[in-house]
């Protein structure tokens, strides 16, 4: 930006201040909705406020109540947001590609109260402007954590009217036709930052505070347009290139400074250049220490703690030295190039390259994991590889993930393997390039899967070279290790007397040993005898909750224990007309429940087997399903002679007619249903004289004209209970 041009927009900015001096000492919110418009494409659907179509609430979303704009793992693009006057937070969660329409900025927020961006560990945000700014705002803006990589080809790629403040986690913004940052001042406390820009790296109207972190700026003028002093040196228009790091007593140095040759560091860090030293670390660190890498004091030994890099051109590498290159990693790392969309030339370009050997985890505490992705991009370039190392490959703990196009790990002289886990996949080529087999450390028994995907595979253990470097995908692991479980049993729900889908579990240990265990309470496990294989059919044929679960005992001895799987049998809800005999007395079902928490109802038919006494019950269970008596049919007891008495349950409402007709000896009936409403012509006629009904009291009277009126043997009594 050029002195007219500085000129114009302080001119510009005095006028807005003044304009809006009588909302000083406003409270509340200048405008209701903080999110003014939006426009942006999600997997081929526009999302615009314009055409009514809201935001998707799941990639993209907005909480009015924190005028918080949250976007996660999302590829976006003819993105164009325009953020109100208020305080505003864009929050990144995840992997996350963002493209502008190349006619307004992706991110654009005019004269309000500060803009803050915030991401989650291991989340990063790729913001492409094209040819206006990757983010715009009329006041502060301020980055506290995440990964923020802006670019544009001819407006300035941050452009943060009030300011830029980075406290912490990563920025790199890149323009190649104007200024990488530019605002009224600059302030950094932590985090990296690189600012690369035609005119000016960093591009600033009042002063540059640098108390933290690491910094690297670039510009075809000027590194820093005004300028920043930083431990007695000066970093003016003398000087275009500038690099900033910070020692671990949290006292910033200038590591680099020229005004003409490219920075030549020990390690380039996604595109940062990094300086050791042999008496004192240096790397991003804050006032309190804090940081997301470091140099150690060792020949191109790095430090990696929770860092998430994202590259996008510039070099053919993320991480290079040209001699041996030495990596640590604390916590869970991430270096993606995947949206590279550099175009290399007919030339290799690296995840990581080392023109010595490359060594993981090299001491004593270093234990985390790195997953690292290759540029995948590459016009006419001839690929891509995760790891190259002109010397030997060593890790000796931790995890790698490594993918790349042509080869994922390529050692010119070998392989040296410790107690770790290693991934490699190459999209269309070898996961591995290697002249001899891997070396690993006593007591380490190499276990392989490979294959042509992650997906699908087969396990050997020590394989052959071929396998190393003719399968897109091979993972490494210690073969001594506990089993791990690849696929987790699932139970299911199933109807009594049905077939129960089987239980099935998948390894990564061929040589495991399987048994299945059974327990009604969760606690007490016991073997099933005969269920030692890879899957187990329980039975369904009766109801009830069962769980199950499988002992895994892997080759080296050591046991894995799956999920609990939990089978619910239900039990078969009979139908209308179902009919059952229980005790000697046939039952028919005549409103079957809508399910089995419900109880349904059903009637006494007949006798199946003579009775001398008979309760009826107020219910019965069939299938573990209620079903309420509610009745008894006609001639249920026909001329049953050996009856003597009858009890009459709590929810019968009709008796049949000559239900007990000619029950010679039937002598005593109670009746304790408060429900009955009919009783049938003849249903005790016939029986024993001078019976007696003993008749619940609250029904005495109802129930003896009811009695009467159906026909009874002479000098029948009748009391109340």
């Amino acid at each position: 930006m050029n002195a007219k041009k500085r000129i114009s927009v302080i001119i510009l900015a005095v006028c807005l201040t003044i304009t809006m001096m009588p909302m000083i000492g406003q409270t509340g919110n200048v405008h209701a909705d903080s999110l003014v418009s939006y426009s942006y494409v999600l997997d081929g659907v526009t999302y615009s406020s314009s055409g009514g179509t809201g935001l998707d609430g799941n990639k993209v979303s907005y909480d009015e109540s924190t005028n918080t704009l949250t976007i996660k793992n999302a590829t976006l693009s003819d993105v164009a947001f325009d953020l109100h006057t208020n305080k505003s937070t864009i929050k990144f969660i995840g992997r996350n590609v963002i493209s502008g329409n190349g006619t307004s900025p992706v991110f654009n927020q005019e004269w309000g109260y500060g803009l803050t961006i915030e991401g989650d560990t291991n989340s990063y945000a790729l913001i492409d402007g094209k040819n206006k700014s990757a983010i715009h705002d009329g006041t502060q803006v301020k980055v506290n954590s995440g990964t923020i990589y802006a670019k544009s080809t001819s407006g300035t790629a941050m452009n943060c009217t009030g300011g830029l403040t980075v406290n912490g986690g990563s920025v790199t913004a890149v323009s190649t036709g104007d200024s990488g940052i530019s605002g009224t001042n600059f302030t950094q406390s932590g985090g990296t930052v690189i600012a690369k820009g035609a005119t000016y790296g960093l591009e600033t109207f009042g002063t540059s505070a640098i108390t933290g972190g690491a910094l690297y700026v670039y510009g075809g003028d000027w590194a820093i347009c005004n300028y920043a002093t930083v431990g007695g040196i000066k970093i003016d228009k003398n000087y275009k290139y500038a690099v900033v790091m910070t020692k671990s007593d949290g006292t910033p140095k200038v590591r680099y400074i020229s005004g003409d040759t490219v920075p030549s560091p020990d390690i380039w860090l996604c595109g940062f250049p990094v300086y050791g030293d042999t008496t004192d670390q240096y790397g991003d660190f804050n006032s309190t220490g804090v940081y997301s890498w470091k140099t150690e004091t060792g020949d191109h030994c790095l430090i990696l703690n929770d860092y998430t890099g994202i590259y996008d051109g510039g070099s053919q590498k993320c991480i290079s030295s040209d001699s041996g290159l030495a990596i640590g990693l604390l916590g869970d790392n991430l270096i993606d190039a995947s949206a590279n969309t550099y175009v290399l030339n007919n030339s290799m370009s690296y995840g990581i390259y080392s023109g010595g050997r490359v060594m993981f985890n090299y001491r004593e505490g270093l234990t985390g994991n790195l997953n690292i992705t290759a540029p995948q991009t590459f016009g006419t370039s001839s690929g891509s590889t995760g790891i190259y190392a002109a010397g030997k490959f060593s890790i000796y703990s931790g995890a790698l993930s490594v993918y790349g196009t042509s080869c994922g790990i390529e050692s010119a002289t070998g392989a040296t393997i410790m107690y770790s886990s290693v991934s490699a996949y190459a999209y269309n080529g070898a996961a591995w390039k290697l002249n001899s087999l891997p070396v690993y450390n006593s007591g380490f028994t190499p276990q392989v899967f490979y294959g042509a995907d992650p997906s699908t595979g087969t396990y050997a253990v020590s394989p052959a070279l071929s396998v190393y470097t003719g399968n897109r995908y091979v993972r490494i692991r210690d073969y001594t290790e506990a089993p791990v479980i690849i696929t987790e049993p699932s139970g299911g729900a199933y109807t009594a007397g049905g077939t129960a889908a089987p239980l099935t579990i998948t390894t990564n240990d061929p040589g495991s040993t399987y048994q299945w265990q059974q327990s009604k309470d969760g606690v007490t496990w016991t073997n099933i005898s005969g269920a030692t294989g890879t899957s187990y059919t329980p039975s369904a044929a009766s109801a009830g909750t069962y769980q199950y679960r499988c002992v895994i005992t892997g080759s080296s001895g050591k046991t894995t224990v799956s999920s609990v799987s939990t089978v619910t049998v239900k039990s078969a809800i009979p139908a209308n007309g179902t009919a059952v005999t229980k005790s000697g007395i046939r039952y028919k079902v005549t409103k079957s429940p809508a399910s089995i928490s419900l109880a349904g109802t059903a009637m006494i038919t007949r006798e199946t087997i003579k009775h001398k006494t008979f309760t009826v019950p107020s219910g019965i269970y069939i299938n573990k399903c209620r079903f309420n008596i509610t009745g008894i049919y006609a001639k249920a007891f026909y001329k049953d002679t050996k009856l003597k008495s009858l009890s009459i349950g709590a929810n019968v409402t009709t008796i049949g007619k000559q239900a007990c007709y000619k029950c010679k000896n039937l002598k005593t009936v109670t009746i304790k249903t408060k429900k009955l409403k009919s009783i049938g012509k003849s249903a005790f006629k016939g029986c024993s004289k001078g019976m007696t009904f003993k008749i619940i009291k609250s029904k005495y009277s109802k129930y003896t004209k009811m009695l009467k009126k159906s026909g009874l043997p002479s000098g029948t009594k009748f009391k109340k209970i």
